[in-house]
């Protein structure tokens, strides 16, 4: 698996960008949450900021999706933008989110500037 996730200490978000190779399986997923997972330890927010625009339309299978949202869950995600989404990885995105009861605090951009701009502004950290 060749994710891109690093914490953007400028903007205070862990940036991933799923590119299309990437498949989510139970191989791989593990070692996926668990480095996603040490991204945010010690972060007051744990704000994702998930470049999908490459990403393939190869939904995990059911078992990843659940653990996946399991791990996802333990982590406390607390805002999720996703940019570049399409119609296939919204509909799974949403699934995945509304299961740990994120839908309200999971949204759709178009571009990273306006995805910054939305997780920044409910807990007023512009400025």
């Amino acid at each position: 698996m060749n994710l891109s996730a690093y914490y953007d200490d400028r903007n205070g978000v862990v940036r991933m960008k799923i590119p299309s190779d990437t498949h989510f399986d139970e191989k791989a997923s593990p070692l996926f949450m668990k480095e996603l997972g040490k991204l945010f330890e010690g972060k007051r927010y744990h704000y994702l900021l998930c470049d999908v625009s490459e990403s393939s339309n190869t939904p995990p299978s059911r078992k990843v999706r659940r653990w996946m949202t399991e791990e996802a869950a333990k982590i406390g995600l607390d805002r999720i933008a996703i940019v570049g989404s399409n119609n296939v990885t919204r509909m799974i995105a949403r699934i995945m989110f509304a299961a740990i009861g994120k839908s309200s605090s999971t949204q759709f951009f178009v571009n990273e500037t306006s995805a910054l701009e939305w997780l920044k502004r409910k807990e007023g950290l512009h400025g």
